[in-house]
């Protein structure tokens, strides 16, 4: 595979810069759409530009693997989810909309894949457990 112009490498970067940024769009996921298109050597210069140029805008982007069970996250167009099993599977998360439920890793809910998940609104550390119903489903 030939080296990238310094043309093509800007392009590559200002691409996954706009789709981290202003799709919201991980950047996990978006630098790897570009893995098998360029060499490795390539990939690791493109990865460390995006993240010099998400840092000089002051922009944290989003890592799914920082959630964890109890966090209530955005997941976009499927709404506000509590996440009860963050590990449920390596893609998906399990996830309920009831907040007395966000402990509950036997509660009723929805797989949701972790590429959804846009930002965590509320960490599970930051409440008390205990405040929660851990084992109780509803009845309706």
């Amino acid at each position: 595979m030939d080296s990238l112009s310094t043309e093509e490498f800007n392009e590559y970067v200002d691409d996954v810069v706009h789709q981290v940024t202003k799709n919201k769009e991980s950047l996990r996921d978006t630098l790897q759409q570009y893995k098998g298109e360029v060499s490795s050597q390539d990939f690791k210069k493109i990865s460390d530009e995006v993240n010099k140029k998400l840092k000089a805008l002051h922009f944290e982007p989003f890592d799914y693997e920082d959630v964890e069970d109890g966090d209530y996250v955005d997941f976009g167009p499927r709404g506000k989810l509590y996440v009860t099993q963050s590990d449920y599977h390596k893609s998906y998360f399990w996830a309920s909309n009831k907040e007395k439920h966000r402990f509950n890793s036997d509660a009723s809910g929805w797989s949701v894949y972790k590429s959804d998940a846009i930002k965590i609104i509320q960490k599970g550390e930051d409440v008390d457990p205990d405040d929660y119903d851990q084992n109780d489903e509803d009845e309706d």
